[in-house]
């Protein structure tokens, strides 16, 4: 598909035989497991506009498209969502941050996710997309069971993450444990974003994420 409702037709021409496909780094494992049962896949890497990085007013947008590599290398997200470049360039290999997506990551609903930790602690939200029209979820109503989110995704597409940018006095971090450095999922990880009343010295808020 080469817009956004070619690719939405298409799922819905194949009645829910059908998977999207941007990264893959999730959907070809699976599809080689047995994981899935489709008789096509619907590959949105074509669609345009999905692929940016936006700041609008005090919130920050990403596009459905938008890799761990993309979000890791961002200077808008190190300068106002660091865990979330943290969180990206833990992600696999280059290979893999280089085309596997944020929404892929989200839409695999693995409770150890890099990129999936630090958006639930900056309360993010997603764009969701069908032929019925668009809902916006926050992501802590997104995730349902391991493997499992509100998402359709023989239907549905993400089409944005949104979340505010981090302001005065607020800090954040992302911590993963896991038997080596890179190419392993972590046993634990973490995500945290605080914010600090300067004056009473005192947490005035504070956001944890653990898988």
């Amino acid at each position: 598909p080469t817009s956004l409702p070619d690719a939405l037709e298409m799922l819905t021409k194949f009645g829910g035989q059908a998977r999207v496909i941007a990264g893959g780094t999730d959907v070809i494992p699976q599809l080689r497991k047995g994981g899935y049962s489709v008789k096509t896949l619907v590959d949105i890497t074509g669609l345009p506009g999905m692929n940016m990085i936006e700041e609008k007013a005090d919130k920050i947008v990403l596009g459905g498209l938008v890799t761990h590599a993309q979000a890791a290398d961002s200077p808008l997200i190190r300068n106002k969502a660091n865990l979330l470049a943290a969180g990206c360039s833990q992600v696999g290999s280059p290979q893999i941050r280089n085309v596997g997506t944020l929404a892929g990551n989200l839409v695999s609903g693995q409770p150890a996710a890099d990129a999936s930790l630090p958006l639930l602690a900056l309360d993010a939200s997603v764009t969701i997309a069908s032929v019925m029209g668009e809902r916006v979820v926050p992501l802590s109503e997104f995730f349902l069971d391991v493997g499992k989110t509100v998402l359709d995704p023989t239907r549905e597409i993400i089409t944005y993450i949104e979340f505010s940018a981090m302001g005065a006095n607020q800090g954040c971090c992302y911590q993963r444990l896991a038997k080596r450095k890179t190419l392993a999922l972590p046993m634990m990880a973490c995500a945290i974003k605080v914010e600090v009343d300067p004056h009473q010295k005192t947490f005035a808020e504070a956001a944890l994420a653990l898988g």
